[in-house]
């Protein structure tokens, strides 16, 4: 063990350890800085430099500043402020001159902000309160440090990173001693006693622990913050002397350490808080004499805000039959360090949570810290014909932990019931053939009409003549929910079907407007009434005649009318003809068939005309009636020769004559 005896008479006589005259057996443990002669002037073999390359087993890239206050000549100034990360400590970026020797207590507020530090008995002015700008290096006194015993100089200071209480160690007299520090006027309060003990150095973790590092066993201990009494953890096998450094990753829990060996070598690594063991991250690279300090926060748990709250529930937005999104904005505030709130399992149950989709969150893991400040838990439902219910359900964890949690956030879910829009209907017209030149075209409803939708259906055809179309009802109606009306239709039947556009204009209530809707109307050509100039069924009693005339003959007339048409007769009964057959009837213009009877023999005969027409108004049917008679008989008068004929034409002249005599008599 480290004679305590040298420790005292070393604080007491060597002032900043670097007087002409050196008092080696009171520097074999000192508080203060080595000085640069010490090795040559009290016969100190110098450990040998065996720089170390970089060594990173830890994660962190937090960045920690160490002030050199050796330094190394001609390379690193003393008293001089550096930045690094802490996986890579032999890479230090130069802040600058602190200005002040003998600052051998720093430490970051609790939110790493600013940065603290005390002088040494040696300092100017003599213990001194102050803050290092971390942007240049430059100390700012605050306040010269009251109410610490004469004689001790200040080793340690360490804030409380959590209630940023200020723990100010200090060694003299030789008793390491513990005081809380006024931040705004440097007046120290004392706690009690660490010991005998020289604690060169002091750091707080997140949870309030204290620990010491003592140079005069070379070993780590635990102080009760309350009343300073010190604990001994364990060795960590160093030869440490002079000033030393440690602080706390709040991140993490870890504490590092700058332990100082002697003529500029040093390691920097961490302490085992169980054991006391060191581990080294790096080894005399670079040389110097380090005090520390690390900026980083305690991790605090964000509180996180819903929008809406629990007691509002969400109620999603109404509207037509289908799904919907709604969503519970999240905001995160207060995150510190590695602090954390985590929203996850949010499930859905009750009555109706068939018709409310899985709840997801935003971002995915549902965490919210430093990073990560803002989110939403993602909700979907279905709207249907009933309002649904259900409940909401999400578990909120705090890491670290805080009174009450984990939570259970639960919301009242309410899906409205769909809403039918108003959707104009869209109607169709289908092409059509009108009989006899009227008719009908009832529209068919394509899309149908929702809510209070409707469509004005007016429609229009060309009346051009002579076929002369004409809409006779339901030009114009409204498509709803009822049936549409049927359209009146007409013509004029031509002699040849004539085909016209049926077009109806749609007006949508609510818009747009639908296409119009179209349809080819025929009217068909004319139908051909054959009428008979003699009523079917009368019989037709054709002229009598007298044997030996051999014939008779009747006519029957026929018009066509509405458009041509063709006769087709036929007769029964022997004897009977008729002609012409067929007959071409045009329209409007009669025409005649011929009924005639051929006989030689004396009697009445009956038959029957009968005929058809390619129009309507047949068939026709006449029964037929003749009567042939007895004529004068004819007797065979011989051939007159010659004389014969004379005495004929002799005769009838004397016959003559006397008709003559007689009527010229009388």
């Amino acid at each position: 063990m480290k004679s305590l005896v040298a420790i005292v008479i070393g604080l007491a006589l060597a002032g900043n350890a670097s007087a002409q005259t050196l008092n080696c057996a009171a520097l074999v443990n000192s508080a203060l800085s080595e000085p640069p002669e010490y090795a040559a002037a009290c016969g100190i073999v110098a450990p040998n430099p065996n720089p170390s390359t970089r060594t990173a087993p830890n994660a962190p890239t937090s960045t920690a500043f160490t002030l050199d206050v050796r330094g190394q000549a001609g390379v690193r100034p003393a008293n001089t402020l550096y930045t690094f990360t802490l996986n890579n400590f032999p890479v230090q970026a130069p802040v600058g001159a602190v200005a002040a020797t003998g600052v051998f207590a720093v430490d970051f507020n609790p939110t790493g902000t600013i940065l603290y530090g005390v002088t040494g008995t040696t300092g100017v002015p003599a213990s001194t309160f102050g803050t290092i700008n971390t942007a240049t290096g430059a100390f700012t006194a605050i306040a010269p440090l009251t109410g610490v015993v004469a004689g001790e100089s200040a080793t340690g200071l360490s804030i409380h990173p959590a209630t940023g209480v200020a723990y100010l160690s200090t060694f003299g007299n030789s008793i390491s001693q513990l005081y809380t520090l006024n931040l705004t006027t440097g007046a120290a309060t004392p706690i009690g006693s660490m010991g005998t003990e020289l604690v060169i150095d002091i750091a707080m973790n997140c949870s309030g622990q204290l620990y010491a590092h003592g140079v005069t066993t070379d070993a780590l201990f635990s102080i009760n913050p309350a009343t300073g009494a010190p604990t001994l953890i364990g060795p960590h096998g160093l030869a440490a002397n002079f000033a030393q450094g440690m602080d706390f990753d709040n991140e993490d829990g870890t504490l590092y350490a700058f332990i100082y060996t002697g003529t500029g070598t040093n390691r920097f690594g961490t302490f085992n808080l169980a054991t006391g063991a060191f581990t080294s991250l790096a080894t005399d690279n670079p040389l110097g004499e380090y005090e520390g300090a690390i900026p980083t926060q305690c991790p605090a748990a964000p509180t996180l805000t819903y929008n809406p709250t629990t007691a509002a529930g969400v109620t999603f937005p109404s509207g037509p039959a289908g799904s919907v999104n709604a969503s519970i904005g999240i905001t995160s505030a207060g995150a510190t360090g590695t602090g954390q709130s985590a929203v996850t399992g949010c499930a859905i149950t009750g009555a109706g949570a068939g018709s409310f989709g899985a709840a997801t969150t935003t971002p995915a893991n549902g965490v919210f810290n430093v990073g990560t400040t803002s989110g939403t838990i993602n909700l979907s439902c279905t709207r249907g014909a009933a309002v649904a219910t259900a409940s909401l359900s999400c578990t909120e964890t705090a890491t670290p932990t805080v009174a009450g949690s984990p939570f259970t956030r639960t919301w009242a879910l309410t899906c409205p019931v769909a809403i039918v829009p108003d959707v104009a209907p869209v109607g169709a017209v289908a092409a059509t053939t009108l009989t006899a030149g009227t008719g009908s075209v009832t529209p068919t409803i394509v899309s149908p009409a929702q809510g209070n939708g409707s469509t004005q259906f007016a429609c229009s055809i060309p009346a051009t003549a002579p076929s002369n179309f004409a809409i006779t009802s339901n030009a114009t109606q409204t498509l709803g929910a009822g049936a549409p009306g049927a359209i009146g239709l007409s013509c004029v039947p031509q002699a040849a079907a004539v085909a016209a556009t049926l077009t109806c204009t749609q007006t949508a209530t609510p818009g747009p407007n639908p296409p119009n809707a179209t349809a080819t109307i025929t009217c068909p050509a004319a139908i051909a009434v054959v009428v008979p100039g003699t009523t079917s069924g009368t019989t037709i009693t054709l002229p009598a005649y007298m044997l030996p005339a051999g014939s008779s003959s009747a006519p029957v007339s026929f018009t066509s009318n509405g458009n041509a048409s063709v006769l087709n007769c036929t007769t029964t009964g022997a004897g009977f003809s008729v002609a012409p057959n067929p007959l071409n009837l045009a329209t409007g213009v009669p025409g005649t068939v011929t009924v005639t009877y051929t006989g030689s023999v004396i009697g009445t005969f009956t038959g029957s005309l009968n005929c058809t027409t390619t129009g309507t108004g047949g068939p026709f049917t006449y029964p037929l009636s003749v009567t042939v008679g007895a004529g004068i008989s004819m007797v065979a008068v011989p051939a007159l020769s010659s004389f014969g004929t004379w005495l004929l034409v002799l005769g009838a002249l004397g016959i003559g004559l006397l008709a003559v005599s007689t009527r010229l008599r009388g």
